[in-house]
Parts: C-alpha cells; structure tokens; sequence
C-alpha cells in the first residue's frame, strides 16, 4: 500500500485502517471514523460474496481501505471480539413490528402483533412437573 501499483504505473494511495461507525445512512455508505487521528472518511462497504452483506451499525469496529485522493473509504470488515459468555443472558427481548417467526424443519411458531401466535408441528407436547393450565375465552380441543 502506498507504493507503485503494477496495473496502472501510477502511485496507489490506499492506507490500511482501522476505525468506528458514526452513522450508516439509507444507502448503507457509513460515517467511519479513524482510531488513530479521529479523522473521519465516508465509507462503502466492499461485497466479496454473493451471500447477504453483514449488518454494520453504530458503533462498530471496522477495518478499512481509506483512499487518499478520493476522500472515501472501503469497508473491508467487521471486527468482532469472540468472546464466549459463561452463562445465558438474564433477560433477553426480540422484538419486531410485524410478525415474528421461528422455524425448524416442520415446526414453526408465529406470532403477530395482533396477539394471535401459532404453534405448528407433526406432534405437540406439553408437559408441566406442576399443574398445567389452559386458559382463554373458549377452548376447543379437536
């Protein structure tokens, strides 16, 4: 980096760095700005693979290619610490404004923000070590 480029015989001015996400706008070019000098660069992020680009947001560590004589800035990655927790979360909340979804094979739940949630499968247990309730308005079984 910072040396002759062999395609074009002129000198490349892309700097390897390392930064964090200030703001992505709706287009998805990100504010990123530098840990070393604080100068921030408008960046893009570079897709190598066909598969779904990860979600970048505020506050992310990155590293980029900060090209000098455009001002911009190409995001390479992510940069994630992989930490493992010793233990689950005491709380944990998903949301989503919709409907929320879980699948596996021929099973699903469904849950709308109606309050209507579905529970589908080729068999469906439920066990309780105490008493199990069913409550609701009505209830109809077969």
């Amino acid at each position: 980096m910072g040396e002759k480029d062999g395609l074009s015989g002129t000198m490349s001015s892309l700097f390897l760095k390392r930064g964090q996400v200030l703001c992505v706008n709706e287009t998805g070019q990100m504010l990123i700005e530098n840990e070393e000098d604080q100068d921030a660069v408008i960046c893009e992020l570079l897709q190598i693979t066909v598969e779904t680009l990860p979600v970048v947001e505020v506050g992310d560590r990155v590293l980029y290619l900060k090209d000098e004589p455009r001002d911009r800035g190409y995001v390479l990655g992510i940069l994630r610490s992989n930490i493992k927790r010793d233990a689950a979360p005491k709380n944990l909340t998903i949301e989503a404004s919709e409907t929320l979804e879980f699948r596996c094979g021929q099973s699903s739940i469904v849950m709308t923000r109606q309050g209507r949630m579905t529970l589908r499968g080729s068999d469906l247990t439920s066990r309780a070590s105490r008493i199990n309730k069913i409550k609701g308005a009505a209830v109809k079984i077969n």
